[in-house]
């Protein structure tokens, strides 16, 4: 009775929760969940007697490193498998047609369909919790666990769902029944691998096992020295990459035709993400080497790093070829530029040079930031000018690729007989272009050739320092050409098909 008003008190606020509860906790499976925990904890505290008493410390590990291992695979595994349920009886299409928020129907199912494993792991925590405070664990740390494991959970579940959303894209296009089976087992099994070390590198962040801290800053704050402060960072770490999925998933699940974000967010993921990064780097340490300092790892992720980061947010941020198709045919009817930035029909070519932008005036204040008396190996001076050319050349070739990529999505034609989806066949043409002058470039060994790959720091890298400036000429020429060539592609695509059969009976009359 009393069950069922919690229940019904649950459905007024989230009606999909209430549904997946129904469903769940019955009380044969709430018998059956509560009746395993005890016994589980019984054996465990058998275990644990010894001559002296109970172990404590014993009980504390071992549940400490079970509940995580039950919790994540558990919660991912009952998500997905009963997200495939839905979309291969057509269950989760009607539930999309419902009046409710996509958030209600998605914290609906990450709640609700994971009840009976979050029941169990609950059960667990009062025993966890005494034998901690039994261990000389401190409370304020097992309260921070906990709530690293419901945040966890959070991250875990919002990436299931997106795989399972991609998953069920590509089945319909493709039309293999197995992809989604597969997926499921990959996440549940995938979750328990990740599970043990996710966890234990908490652990080990806490100083639960060890007494001294990793001794970093992260914008001249003592991260790595005060505890507070390093657990605020890494909740908020977690928190901030947890929201991202998330906005990801709501905006693709009414319509999976969506890009999974719009122009505008990618912005502020962008600069959150590099500025996240570059805080790493600060205070810098003007009397270190450059060989042993660790703005070396800056200058690797502006120029390897970035690049395929920028080209998956360019992915990510991509309209599908219909909607690209639309925006070019009615694109007169707009104004053009606050079209290219901010509309999810348009091109991304402007926003991916937005995104480029964000990432060299991030990264600027790093390179300005740096005293750059450092020396490598040869002790070949590394000026700040080449550190910044070296991030000018790489972005350059970035926006390059990511214009050709646009390119293909609009010029390749649906042709009967392949299944494969245009958008996956640009992606992949895109992959060899790119791969091409990467293979040419290490079995030629010339280092020419770098230029025309996403990272061309490796040319200098070879010693074509010299080449350097022809380089990037040749480059900006290209990437004039290729935008000019886009640009035309654009106006091709944009005239209606009764323009064409006019233009083209006017000339077969003409003839």
């Amino acid at each position: 009775m009393i069950l069922s008003q919690l229940l019904d008190r649950v459905g007024d606020y989230n009606p999909q929760l209430l549904r997946e509860l129904k469903g769940r906790l019955i009380p044969r499976n709430i018998y059956l969940v509560i009746g395993f925990s005890l016994i589980l904890q019984a054996l465990i505290l058998i275990i644990a007697q010894q001559p002296q008493g109970t172990h404590w410390t014993g009980v504390f590990q071992t549940l400490h490193h079970l509940i995580p291992l039950i919790l994540l695979p558990g919660c991912i595994y009952a998500l997905s498998t009963d997200l495939i349920k839905e979309e291969q009886r057509g269950t989760l299409d009607f539930i999309r047609l419902t009046p409710q928020p996509s958030s209600n129907i998605l914290m609906g199912k990450i709640l609700g369909v994971s009840a009976l494993v979050l029941l169990g792991c609950l059960s667990l925590i009062p025993l966890h919790f005494l034998a901690g405070i039994y261990a000389d664990i401190q409370g304020t740390w097992l309260i921070g666990i906990y709530l690293f494991w419901g945040l966890s959970v959070a991250l875990f579940s919002t990436i299931a769902i997106g795989m399972i959303q991609n998953a069920a894209v590509a089945q319909q296009l493709i039309h293999k029944q197995n992809i989604l089976n597969g997926t499921a087992a990959f996440s549940g099994l995938a979750s328990f691998f990740i599970a043990s070390g996710y966890c234990a590198f908490f652990n080990l962040f806490l100083g639960i096992y060890q007494e001294d801290f990793i001794l970093f800053k992260w914008f001249f704050l003592p991260v790595g020295g005060n505890f507070t402060l390093g657990y605020l960072w890494l909740m908020t770490t977690i928190a901030g990459l947890t929201y991202g999925c998330w906005v990801g998933i709501n905006r693709r699940f009414r319509n999976t035709n969506h890009s999974l974000y719009t122009k505008a967010q990618s912005y502020i993921a962008m600069a959150a993400l590099q500025l996240w990064f570059v805080g790493f780097f600060f205070p810098v340490d003007a009397n270190a080497n450059f060989s042993n300092s660790p703005q070396v790892i800056g200058l690797f992720w502006v120029s390897f790093a970035c690049p395929l980061l920028l080209l998956l947010v360019n992915q990510a941020i991509t309209p599908s070829r219909q909607y690209l198709l639309e925006w070019a045919r009615y694109r007169q009817l707009k104004e053009l530029w606050p079209d290219l930035l901010w509309a999810e029909k348009s091109p991304t070519v402007i926003a991916l040079g937005i995104n480029i932008a964000i990432v060299i005036g991030v990264w600027s204040l790093w390179l300005l930031a740096l005293p750059w008396n450092f020396f490598d190996g040869n002790q070949q001076t590394v000026t700040f000018g080449l550190a910044w050319f070296i991030c000018l050349l790489t972005m350059v070739s970035v926006w390059i690729y990511g214009v050709i990529s646009q390119w293909l999505l609009m010029s390749i034609k649906p042709q009967h007989g392949i299944k494969v989806p245009i958008e996956t066949q640009a992606t992949f043409t895109t992959i060899m272009v790119m791969g091409i002058p990467t293979i040419v470039a290490l079995v030629t060994k010339v280092p020419l050739f770098w230029a025309f790959t996403p990272f061309p720091a490796l040319m200098l890298i070879s010693g074509s320092k010299p080449m350097a400036l022809v380089l990037l000429g040749l480059q900006l020429i290209l990437g004039i050409l290729t935008f000019k060539g886009f640009n035309q592609c654009l106006k091709r695509l944009g005239q209606s098909e009764t323009k064409d059969l006019l233009t083209s009976s006017n000339l077969t009359r003409f003839n």
